[in-house]
């Protein structure tokens, strides 16, 4: 019963609609029209305007407004065989990157040219056009196993400034590099304990920083996964979800 709700989740998640005919529909719908107080948008778009106060996964820092807006995970992974591949006590790669070419630090990244067998940093065809193809099955388990294979998983930014790779390697148990300067990090999580965070500028230093804390990549891997489970698991995203919905300003006066 929406007049009786506490709080009205709107998702705005569609990739097939273009995002500025999402805010319209949205803003011409009953529910926003009749109960705008009490309505937030869980929103995964990767470039989002921020007009709702809600959660955002790719939420830009110079849109981003600690009284509208807190920053989430996304509602589910697409890759179902993250849980499934072995957890190696020492992982054979130092790091791993897989990705396509969407953004300047991807870029940087596959100029590199590193000629280490540790280092696994390799451009592949954007997993959205794999999706529905014969061999998507195939691609998404070697992407989970190299992933597993590594102790350091780079996520820089793509399209977004977030992406599903940060939140798969923390499932993974493996310690997500995140290079992306424009990215908000969720609020009352303690990402310095499990994650490491690259200025895009630095991207050339990332097998440096990583050696430098190789010693420390077990005790982050774990914090990761736990980190995951408490806040971006099936029911850790629902805890994430009211507790945002609670802490927003702007939802307080309401709910």
């Amino acid at each position: 019963d929406l007049a009786q709700a506490d709080a009205i989740v709107v998702t705005l998640v569609d990739p097939t609609v273009p995002y500025a005919e999402t805010v319209k529909l949205l803003k011409r719908h009953q529910v926003w029209r009749s109960h705008r107080d009490r309505v937030f948008v869980f929103d995964t778009g990767s470039s989002p305007a921020g007009l709702f106060p809600g959660l955002y996964t790719s939420l830009r820092r110079s849109l981003f407004s600690a009284a509208r807006h807190r920053t989430s995970g996304y509602l589910r992974s697409f890759n179902e065989f993250i849980d499934e591949q072995p957890r190696d006590p020492r992982p054979p790669l130092l790091l791993s990157f897989q990705g396509n070419f969407t953004s300047r630090p991807r870029r940087l990244l596959f100029e590199l040219n590193l000629d280490r067998p540790d280092v696994l940093i390799e451009r592949t065809e954007p997993f959205w056009q794999r999706i529905g193809s014969p061999d998507s099955r195939d691609f998404k388990k070697d992407y989970a196993l190299t992933i597993a294979r590594s102790r350091f998983v780079l996520c820089p930014r793509g399209i977004g400034v977030s992406s599903f790779r940060l939140f798969e390697t923390m499932q993974s148990a493996r310690v997500p590099v995140i290079i992306s300067d424009a990215w908000v990090p969720s609020a009352k999580i303690d990402w310095d304990a499990f994650s490491l965070r690259i200025p895009e500028r630095d991207v050339h230093r990332v097998v440096e920083i990583c050696e430098a804390e190789d010693a420390t990549w077990a005790d982050r891997a774990a914090l990761a996964r736990r980190a995951w489970e408490e806040w971006f698991s099936p029911v850790g995203l629902s805890h994430l979800l009211v507790d945002a919905i609670e802490d927003i300003p702007i939802g307080r006066a309401h709910v």
